[in-house]
């Protein structure tokens, strides 16, 4: 739902333009309404539906052409909030399966904001898991799961073309097809207009291609995908006509009669808070604006004169809704992940990261980093969904709580740049790439081939050491020189490592190396600039050493000698 709403957002396709201005503005307020039911919707369920006499339950094909028709919603309090009276096109709800000895199937009454005794149970076998030992836990997850709330929905369904066949209805879990139908509304090359799928005029047939799978035993169809088709017409007022009131499909059983059969026993011990004996009886009234918000603000609050009452002054929560029940351990975590995730009562705080209250005890806040933090963000499929994803995105941050520690660098800083897939990725990228000098340090050592071997190694280029290193060695806080061996201007190219001495060069020469050009002095042209005797004297002075015309004199000697 999270990744539905995001994409949602950025919605920015232009609806089709083919209505009239006050078609138009009917659109507008139906496909922001087809938004809202979604971002609003609560998760839900099925139970033997009561279908009227002469109508047919509709069976899904792995090929679908149909159409959906909107009905009249009957009561003041439906699920993705419409208004009593509006237009609609779908019921959703919740069920519990296996209940009792019997195994039954039964719509949840949290479906319609009212307490459960079976998803207090549910709270009540995940909070004790939490304590016990790991296989006892795992059997009281799996009990759990198995009785938790399920979502389906209802629609009206008829074969365009095929009119004379009528309506049917559709009880379907949202999974196997809302959930694939609100990601195509949702896909950012959608069609806003597509929204509008299921109004009587100029709206969409659908074509719905379902692929068959496999839970257990059990086989069955499940939504792969849905494109939209304009409808040639409006739906046929004969089909209008023939749609099913879905709120009146549904019969909800009291506390005591859902408890009473959840346990197996002909009387069950109720607490006198859920004694009420009516069947679901607030069809008919809407709930205030107040709800849940401003309980005891207004004199009807406690007079007996407001309906909600009870449930509001609970926080809009039925009055017996555990307030303190402690986070299960994959809160925050793995949202959807387990059967179980759309009835646990941590679902919506789960779904967004953040707790509902200020206690801290299990908010992700406090949940470790992982080992890939800052290094590896995208790498894996739970990355965007992860608690740390921001912060890693943007290259490991401490904004989120951390241990404090600071993370060491990789053996390659400032070598190897680009050698691996994931340097791009790493939180020591910036410094890498721009030769190895991190912001809190200079001290990196020189490597031992420094100033002797440059351009030797396929790294060279990369290295940080590589502007001083191919300038002879000579880094720039230091002005100390490397000694000339034993063996210079004797014995050149009598070693292995003649050619790779930094002195080879003047060694090949004759022994002698050449200055810095700040201590030469003048000279050249056939004239020594120390008043010796020219291409003679090439090695009788100590000022030879620094003389700038010392090679020039030293080649005329070889010359007349040769």
């Amino acid at each position: 739902m999270a990744q539905l709403k995001k994409k949602m957002k950025k919605k920015k396709t232009a609806p089709t333009a083919r209505r009239s201005s006050k078609a138009g503005s009917r659109r507008d307020q139906v496909r922001q309404k087809m938004k809202e039911s979604e971002e609003t919707r609560t998760r839900r369920g099925s139970n033997t539906v009561n279908l009227p006499d002469g109508v047919e339950r509709f069976e899904a094909t792995k090929r679908m052409e149909i159409g959906i028709v909107p009905y009249k919603v009957s009561v003041g309090n439906h699920p993705d909030q419409v208004n009593k009276g509006d237009k609609w096109y779908r019921k959703p709800f919740k069920i519990h399966r296996n209940v009792g000895i019997e195994n039954k199937t039964v719509v949840c009454p949290k479906s319609f904001g009212l307490a459960c005794p079976i998803c207090e149970e549910v709270s009540r076998l995940y909070k004790q898991a939490k304590d016990a030992s790991e296989k006892e836990a795992k059997s009281l997850r799996e009990e759990a799961s198995a009785l938790g709330a399920k979502d389906r929905d209802l629609f009206n369904i008829y074969f365009p073309g095929k009119e004379e066949d009528g309506v049917m209805v559709w009880d379907v879990s949202y999974h196997n097809f809302s959930k694939k139908l609100a990601s195509e509304l949702a896909d950012e090359k959608a069609d806003e207009d597509w929204y509008c799928f299921w109004l009587e005029k100029d709206g969409y047939t659908l074509n719905v291609r379902m692929d068959e799978e496999a839970l257990g035993e059990n086989t069955f169809l499940k939504a792969s995908r849905v494109d939209f088709e304009a409808r040639k017409g409006s739906i046929p007022k004969a089909i209008l006509d023939q749609a099913v009131d879905l709120d009146a499909c549904l019969r909800v059983m009291t506390y005591d009669e859902l408890e009473s059969l959840f346990l197996g026993a002909g009387e069950a011990d109720v607490p006198e808070e859920h004694t009420t004996t009516k069947a679901f009886g607030k069809q008919d009234e809407d709930q205030p604006e107040c709800f849940g918000k401003e309980y005891n603000e207004f004199e009807d609050c406690t007079n007996g004169d407001c309906s909600f009452a009870k449930d509001c002054e609970g926080g809009g929560e039925p009055a017996d809704a555990p307030s303190e029940e402690e986070a299960p351990e994959c809160f925050g975590k793995e949202y959807d992940a387990y059967e179980d995730c759309a009835s646990c009562s941590f679902a919506d705080a789960c779904e967004s990261g953040e707790p509902d209250d200020d206690s801290g005890d299990d908010a992700p806040g406090e949940e470790e980093q992982p080992e890939c933090f800052g290094k590896e963000f995208d790498a894996y499929e739970d990355c965007t969904s992860c608690n740390f994803a921001k912060d890693c995105e943007g290259g490991g941050g401490e904004e989120d709580p951390s241990d404090g520690t600071e993370e060491e660098q990789p053996e390659c800083f400032g070598k190897e740049f680009d050698a691996y897939e994931d340097c791009a990725k790493c939180s020591f990228a910036k410094d890498c790439e721009g030769g190895g000098e991190p912001d809190d340090s200079g001290e990196e050592e020189q490597p031992e081939c420094f100033g002797k071997e440059y351009d030797a190694y396929e790294d060279c280029a990369s290295c940080s050491f590589a502007k001083d290193c191919e300038g002879g060695g000579e880094p720039d806080d230091t002005g100390e020189e490397e000694e000339q061996p034993e063996c210079f201007g004797k014995e050149f190219d009598a070693y292995e490592d003649c050619t790779d001495c930094s002195f080879a060069k003047d060694c090949k020469a004759g022994g002698k190396k050449k200055k810095a050009p700040g201590k030469k002095g003048k000279g050249g042209e056939g004239k020594c600039p120390h008043n010796h005797t020219f291409a003679t004297d090439c090695d009788n002075s100590d000022d030879c050493d620094t003389c700038a015309s010392w090679e020039e004199c030293r080649d005329a000697a070889d010359a007349a000698t040769s």
